[in-house]
């Protein structure tokens, strides 16, 4: 799987994740701690962030989140939670890199940057 990010489609993602946030979830950007986001971690991911005062429970992450959406992990790619091949099963399309580099762009998202950083 290739590990290269097209950074102007990623962004694009990360607005339309913030935007379904904004409408699910009001005020979510004052519970995202910017300098631990991993978005390759479930619990320190935005969802993972999010997920104990969502859905009401200290042990939820990332997969409560989406579960209770009821959402594929296309679509959680689609809001740019993830990066991942939507040909492929989860397990094998998951782009671990590519979804690490999503952090910068969520960042910027949340801090209100509009110098959202480019690059591989």
């Amino acid at each position: 799987m290739e590990t290269t990010l097209d950074v102007t489609a990623a962004q694009a993602r990360v607005r339309h994740g913030a935007a379904f946030l904004d409408g699910a979830y009001l005020g979510w950007r004052e519970h995202i701690d910017v300098n631990t986001l991993d978005m390759t971690d479930s619990r320190r991911c935005v969802l993972g962030q999010l997920a104990p005062a969502w859905m009401g429970d200290e042990s939820a992450g990332y997969g409560d989140v989406i579960e209770s959406l009821g959402w594929s992990e296309w679509t959680a790619h689609e809001h740019g939670f993830i990066v991942t091949d939507e040909s492929a099963e989860w397990d094998d399309g998951y782009d671990h890199l590519a979804t690490a580099r999503l952090a910068p762009l969520w960042v910027s998202e949340i801090m209100g940057d509009s110098n959202t950083p480019t690059g591989p």
